[in-house]
């Protein structure tokens, strides 16, 4: 659906100015990157735009892929809300959108996954070292998200090792 088509629909809405002002965030806690959005609107857009970004790069490691379905979840997931809540009063507004908007990111005890921006540099270093050396891949991913040293083979301590020296590059340097 598109955003003018979600804007019309809310403007029929009890309370339009609430779906402007309602207050959400994204914390990407795995790469210190929180983004916060003012309106219902302004999420949905930024998922539409994640959505676009992911769809663009071609060959996702599955890791990644996770990353595209969780925001055209979201997607729907906002239109669904937008749909089901025009005739809500208030605090079924917040009640409902507070539901919503703790999905946004799957809790890492619950997905064993981090979702990650497509336009990140972590990403793109993800992507890089997918490209270039796919086995090494996984131990990347495990360094960036915290996930801790899980396997002793050479690929695996070689991405683990790619990514330590991609968060570290600005002060310190391996001999």
């Amino acid at each position: 659906m598109s955003i003018k088509n979600l804007r019309e629909k809310i403007t029929t809405a009890n309370h339009p100015k609430w779906f402007n002002q309602a207050l959400s965030s994204i914390d990407y806690n795995h790469l210190g990157i929180k983004e916060d959005f003012s309106g219902v609107l302004a999420a949905y857009q930024y998922f539409l735009d994640q959505v676009a970004g992911w769809q663009k790069i071609s060959g996702l490691p599955l890791y990644l892929k996770k990353s595209l379905d969780n925001f055209e979840g979201n997607i729907l997931a906002i239109e669904k809300f937008i749909e089901s809540n025009l005739q809500s009063d208030v605090p079924r507004l917040e009640g409902n959108w507070n539901r919503i908007k703790q999905n946004f990111i799957p809790a890492k005890q619950h997905s064993q996954y981090c979702v990650f921006p497509y336009d990140c540099p972590e990403t793109v270093f993800l992507l890089d070292v997918n490209r270039r050396d796919p086995v090494s891949f996984q131990g990347a991913i495990d360094f960036i998200t915290g996930n801790g040293l899980r396997q002793q083979t050479k690929p695996y301590v070689e991405g683990w090792i790619f990514s330590y020296e991609f968060i570290h590059k600005e002060d310190t340097a391996l001999l």
